[in-house]
């Protein structure tokens, strides 16, 4: 029995001396898009911090092979490809989940990297529309269903894309405190919650409380100034009463107002066409008159 303890703590030790395995680019994308989890330290040439993190990450790659079954790589990046996830550069681990990526932002020690990883293997945040925000976070009635720390975002908007990563990480700290949610603005999509909450800045951040809301004003954006805001840190910003929800025609309007700030090009050739269309209606209505008149001097002189 003592060989085969020996043995295996063997094996572990030196499991955990092989350094991570290292990918292109073109090999994490792929990594993303096939596979359920995948865990990636993005590294730096000559980085001793970016060295110790490995480590770690080694020393409890078997651990996440066997519960998470994943992917445990390394990819030697340059800043940009980091910063898409961590605003910090390098060293950083990002945990992707069916291509939803999380950043680490806990301790540098295997055990607090552990934990988080597994803690994290599905998903907290939720998504909300038009159509189910007040059904499920009950805002205006005074948020039965608990406190919504809401990101307001764009698919197609830079500072949203580098946002996900660490908003993933707010809704991993706050799981089983509070609801972490997101809207995305698009055509049928958060259009008129946007308006109703008079959204004006993407992204912007709200929590919502108590039939009140709070826009964050902090201006650090890491995920512990997120989860200090919602969890206290709101108190010290103005608060807002929640707006009643819009009406139908409310939201048929801002739906509206939405396409033609989209498409400008499409928007002034709709204005000249309902022009064309009033000068036309005015056109066959005082054109005939202006002849009944003529005819009229005609017989009179």
């Amino acid at each position: 029995m003592l060989p085969r303890l020996v043995l295996a703590s063997f094996l572990v030790a030196v499991s955990a001396n092989i350094p991570l395995e290292t990918i292109t680019e073109k090999e994490l994308s792929n990594l993303i898009e096939n596979e359920k989890n995948v865990i990636v330290l993005f590294s730096a040439q000559d980085c001793e911090e970016c060295a110790v993190l490995e480590d770690e990450l080694a020393a409890i790659r078997e651990d996440l092979v066997d519960n998470l079954n994943a992917w445990v790589v390394k990819i030697v990046a340059t800043s940009d490809i980091t910063k898409r996830y961590s605003p910090k550069g390098e060293p950083a681990i990002v945990y992707f989940r069916n291509s939803k990526p999380l950043l680490y932002e806990g301790p540098s020690n295997e055990e607090a990297l552990l934990e988080a990883l597994l803690a994290a293997r599905d998903t907290s945040v939720k998504y909300l529309d038009d159509d189910n925000f007040e059904h499920l976070t009950q805002a205006s009635s005074g948020a039965t269903t608990g406190d919504w720390f809401v990101l307001f975002c764009r698919p197609d908007n830079e500072d949203c894309q580098k946002l996900e990563a660490r908003w993933e990480a707010v809704a991993a700290r706050l799981h089983g405190q509070m609801n972490v949610a997101r809207i995305d603005i698009v055509e049928g999509g958060g259009i008129s919650t946007a308006s109703r909450f008079k959204v004006s800045n993407i992204p912007e951040i709200i929590l919502v409380r108590q039939g009140k809301y709070y826009r964050y004003g902090l201006p650090n954006q890491d995920a512990s100034s997120f989860a200090a805001f919602a969890t206290g840190f709101y108190k010290n910003f103005p608060s807002e009463t929640v707006p009643t929800p819009q009406t139908p025609f409310d939201a048929l309007v801002d739906r509206c107002v939405f396409w033609f700030k989209e498409n400008p090009v499409y928007a002034l050739s709709s204005v000249g066409g309902v022009l064309l269309l009033l000068l036309g209606i005015v056109a066959l209505n005082v054109i005939p008159g202006e002849a009944k008149k003529d005819k009229k001097r005609k017989k009179k002189s």
